[in-house]
């Protein structure tokens, strides 16, 4: 039993890290709509910040290596980075869009960079970094053994 909790120690991080990703998408995603009215350029502009953020921070994992940096730290950050942007996201809507104003292509953007590029690029950068040290094989459905 302690054999088989050893080799699942590997796979737990990039799965919560993963999870959630997606409750910080979910639920930026819904406050940005609220926030910019809900058509098409949102969902393209956001789509696409999320996706160059998130493999900018795959990128700078690359480049930096990631023994050399302590997890925990930017593991850390991550939260305090996610918790201080849904703290934040209601002053950005006071100062991006003034009363019943519609947002300007400029506006979506501007959004879309501050409230992504910290969360996106650690999260791309921590995913990369906990893949590469919990190396893994997948033999059959359930069967996870460390390399």
């Amino acid at each position: 039993m302690k054999e088989q909790s050893g080799a699942y120690r590997g796979f737990l991080p990039p799965f919560f890290l993963g999870a959630a990703a997606i409750v910080i998408q979910l639920v930026f995603f819904r406050e940005c709509f609220f926030l910019f009215s809900v058509n098409e350029l949102i969902y393209a502009v956001f789509l696409a910040f999320w996706l160059i953020f998130t493999g900018a921070g795959a990128w700078l994992a690359g480049v930096r290596r990631m023994s050399e940096s302590p997890q925990h730290i930017y593991s850390s950050l991550f939260v305090i980075i996610t918790v201080a942007m849904w703290i934040l996201l209601p002053y950005l809507r006071i100062g991006l869009v003034p009363g019943a104003e519609a947002a300007s292509p400029a506006q979506i953007t501007l959004a879309a960079f501050i409230i992504f590029a910290p969360v996106c690029v650690l999260s791309g950068f921590l995913f990369v970094g906990f893949a590469s040290r919990s190396r893994c094989v997948v033999m059959w459905a359930g069967l996870i053994l460390p390399m």
